[in-house]
């Protein structure tokens, strides 16, 4: 999961959507990123990282 800027300074579902419609992911400014799956798999991928997990 991408966290972008764009997605970040709007709380409105729509606005965001007007925002990245037609913009390529390299041309978005990303500020973070989400893990998603098996909880076993996080922890490996995340190890000993708190902020991580």
């Amino acid at each position: 999961m991408v966290f972008t800027k764009e997605g970040q300074s709007t709380t409105s579902y729509e606005e965001y959507v007007e925002r990245v419609t037609g913009q390529k992911i390299e041309d978005l400014t990303i500020s973070g990123i989400g893990v998603i799956g098996d909880n076993d798999a996080v922890k490996k991928f995340a190890g000993d990282l708190a902020l991580l997990r």
